[in-house]
């Protein structure tokens, strides 16, 4: 359970890294880039899939 909700952790990450890398090149300050609602959503759609996917492993058990 916990391999899997790393594993989607990581998969969102990895789909938000080029824009990071672009918000990088701009040289933006990372307190701006943290505080952007793009990395938001980002944060918040990996803790709901986490949440899905740590409560539906035990409900198809």
């Amino acid at each position: 359970m916990g391999t899997m909700s790393n594993t989607l952790i990581l998969a969102y990450v990895g789909g938000a890294m080029p824009l990071l890398l672009l918000l990088m090149g701009y040289e933006m300050n990372w307190l701006k880039i943290i505080n952007m609602d793009m990395i938001a959503t980002e944060f918040a759609s990996g803790i709901a899939g986490s949440i899905g996917l740590i409560v539906s492993i035990p409900v198809t058990a």
